[in-house]
C-alpha cells in the first residue's frame, strides 16, 4: 500500500497498486492536463485507491472518455478518471514515487523530438 497527496496536503490518498500498469503517457490530454511534457502514472482499478483527506475535483463532461482530478486548492494534478472505471494515478503525487518502476511508454508517437536522457530507465 503505497500513500500520497497533493502539493498542500488537502487531499491524500493511499493506494493498492499491485499490478497496476505503470507508464509514461506523452498525449496532448495528459500534457495539457499536467503541464508537463511526460506524464508518469500507474493505471489501476478506481476501488485501488481511497481518499484518505479530502477529494479531488473533477473536470470534463462525465460522457467524455477522460476525466482529470485535482486538488481546487493548491491545482495539484492527481488522477485520470476513465469511462470505463479505471483510473490513472500521477506517480509524481506519491510520497515515494521510486518505489514504482515504470514499464512503458504509451503515446510517444505525440514527442516532438528525442525524449530527454533523464527519462532513461
Amino acid at each position: 500500500m503505497l500513500h500520497g497527496q497533493c502539493a498542500c496536503g488537502d487531499v491524500r490518498y493511499q493506494a493498492d497498486i499491485g499490478s497496476g500498469r505503470r507508464r509514461y503517457c506523452t498525449c496532448v490530454l495528459c500534457r495539457l492536463a499536467s503541464g508537463e511534457a511526460v506524464v508518469v502514472g500507474v493505471d489501476l482499478p478506481a476501488s485501488a485507491l481511497r481518499w484518505c483527506a479530502g477529494e479531488p475535483v473533477f473536470y470534463g463532461a462525465a460522457t467524455s472518455q477522460l476525466r482529470h482530478g485535482f486538488c481546487a486548492n493548491c491545482g495539484s494534478a492527481l488522477c485520470t478518471l476513465r469511462q470505463d472505471g479505471t483510473l490513472s494515478l500521477d506517480v509524481s503525487t506519491l510520497d515515494d514515487c521510486a518505489a514504482i518502476g515504470v514499464r512503458s511508454h504509451v503515446h510517444a508517437d505525440y514527442r516532438r523530438g528525442p525524449a530527454p536522457l533523464s527519462m532513461a530507465l
